[in-house]
């Protein structure tokens, strides 16, 4: 894990001043970019060995939970992202603000760097937010599934839910790595680098690459760009596109 101690001298001047300001009011004196990380591995891991562990002898036959749920946790997050992250949406603003408005002002297409285990606060989801998902997604269902006497599929469900919250979390960090890590450069994780790097042109977020892991919606949906072609953003922040 590689960052620099400070922002680069060419940065922006508006960009550097809203960057000194969200360390200062928005990062907490106490908060630790390596514990908010650790947190995130250490309980996600924990649920999901807990849920392997509980499977019996049988799961076999129920494996098929394990891509089927992850598919269309994809189509979730593709969407969960593309509208109430990027558009103003009654009763879900806090997205919207913490994404568009804080996280797309903090990274931009050519910033895209953590400078200090500080920043980990804009790329990471709360810690709540963990309880939050386990709470509302992954519990109820799993639940449901349980009391209807397919507790294999309920197990699977709970572990893939809690795999898919864990890569997401992990892949979204390490785009916001430095360019020169030996992680950002792993191939895989380059192409998924390049592929949100895209999305943080301003002038293309809210129309293109919403799959912050694996862009199966974004194929489907015919919501992939590859390069990064130069238009006008939005002065909101927003972008109409073709919602």
């Amino acid at each position: 894990m590689q960052h620099a101690s400070a922002d680069p001298q060419d940065l922006p001047e508006d960009l550097l001043e809203f960057r000194r300001r969200y360390r200062q009011d928005v990062v907490g004196a106490y908060y630790n970019g390596v514990a908010h990380l650790l947190f995130v591995i250490c309980v996600s891991t924990t649920v999901i060995g807990f849920a392997i562990w509980r499977l019996d002898g049988s799961f076999w036959r129920d494996l098929a939970t394990v891509p089927i749920t992850f598919v269309v946790a994809n189509f979730v997050e593709y969407w969960g992202h593309r509208i109430p992250m990027h558009h103003r949406v009654r009763g879900m603003q806090m997205m919207f603000h913490r994404h568009t408005l804080e996280h797309h002002q903090f990274f931009t297409e050519r910033w895209m760097t953590c400078r200090t285990q500080r920043d980990y606060k804009i790329v990471l989801f709360p810690p709540v937010m963990l309880f939050f998902y386990l709470g509302l997604v992954a519990l109820p269902i799993g639940l449901l599934l349980y009391f209807f006497n397919r507790p294999n599929v309920a197990w699977l469900y709970v572990a893939t839910t809690t795999f898919y919250f864990l890569q997401y979390e992990s892949l979204h960090y390490c785009y916001h790595l430095d360019d020169e890590s030996w992680i950002a450069n792993l191939p895989i994780v380059h192409s998924l680098r390049e592929h949100h790097r895209v999305h943080h042109n301003k002038a293309l977020m809210a129309k293109c690459n919403f799959n912050i892991t694996w862009p199966i919606a974004d194929f489907v949906f015919r919501t992939i760009q590859r390069d990064r072609k130069d238009e006008e953003p939005d002065a909101s922040g927003e972008n109409s596109g073709d919602e």
